[in-house]
């Protein structure tokens, strides 16, 4: 069974309009990943703490197949590892945090562009 339709002129399609939501769309939406991006990757500094972090793991497994004669320097260098660990895993935390309170904030920007748009396209008679 098929539903008849009345035929929509070509003169009634707005291709400027189409084009230009389109183009917003396109936008925001580049905007919107490069600032998720930019949040979620993590920075210089907590690569090279990771990269420190890494190397003091090598001296010190090198120090204990030494022996007990280096038993000091093992230890100054476990507690060094453990400092790391625990700034790595602060930074970690806040870094969550901050991609989830920019999603938050990304998202509720989105619904109020969506909302101005269709009362900007539709709020205009035609």
């Amino acid at each position: 069974m098929v539903v008849p339709h009345t035929p929509i002129p070509i003169s009634s399609i707005r291709t400027n309009d189409i084009i230009l939501l389109l183009t917003l769309g396109c936008i925001t939406e580049t905007l919107r990943r490069f600032l998720l991006f930019r949040v979620k990757v993590p920075s210089s500094a907590s690569k090279a703490q990771r990269q420190s972090l890494t190397q003091l793991r090598m001296e010190t497994i090198k120090m204990r197949n030494i022996g007990p004669s280096k038993f000091v320097e093992t230890s100054k260098l476990e507690r060094k590892i453990l400092t790391l660990e625990k700034d790595l895993k602060d930074g970690e935390e806040s870094r969550k945090q901050n991609v989830k309170s920019t999603e938050q904030l990304l998202k509720r920007l989105g619904i109020v562009v969506n909302f101005v748009i269709f009362l900007m396209y539709y709020g205009i008679p035609l």
